[in-house]
């Protein structure tokens, strides 16, 4: 009998333990989920002023690559300008975003920023595209082509260029 009650105080003990550490693990998770909130609401305010000002250079360097395009002999010398200039933009923002996040930076945090400048680059380069064929030169022909070329290629560009260099930088210490 003695055995039994001892069994039965040592199941009650073991209830109370699970029940405590059961209790102690949800208030460390939304402890935890209030951090990963707060820190997740600290990246979007880094990251918004980041991608509207690298977004807007990346639209500008479109803009520029899409106007001097046809003045210009050398397209091999010209393409690869381009693409630098892109790149710098692209690799600038992430290095930006990363030095305002305290030096640390994840895969995720590369594709997002460098997706977010690809985004705002090519809506702005979307935008001069339509003023310039239907107002400027008057082309009515069929230019949804072109917009729907135009943004697709900057977002390949945009998710190519922040993988390799979320690769190249990520730290997530």
């Amino acid at each position: 009998m003695l055995f039994n009650l001892y069994n039965f105080r040592n199941a009650n003990l073991s209830v109370f333990y699970k029940l405590t550490i059961k209790f102690y693990s949800f208030l460390f998770n939304v402890f935890l989920l209030e951090i990963y909130n707060q820190i997740m609401e600290t990246k979007e305010q880094i990251l918004k002023p980041i991608a509207y000002t690298f977004g807007l250079f990346l639209g500008l360097v479109i803009i520029l690559s899409l106007i001097i395009e046809p003045f210009i002999a050398q397209k091999i010398i010209f393409s690869i300008l381009s693409f630098s200039a892109t790149l710098l933009v692209f690799i600038t923002g992430i290095k930006k975003f990363k030095t305002k996040n305290a030096n640390k930076i994840s895969l995720v945090d590369t594709i997002k920023i460098g997706l977010a400048i690809a985004v705002i680059g090519a809506l702005i380069a979307a935008l001069y595209t339509y003023v310039n064929l239907n107002y400027i030169t008057e082309q009515t022909t069929s230019n949804n082509y072109n917009y729907a070329m135009l943004i697709i290629r900057t977002l390949s560009v945009g998710l190519i260029i922040s993988l390799v260099t979320g690769l190249i930088v990520k730290n997530e210490r």
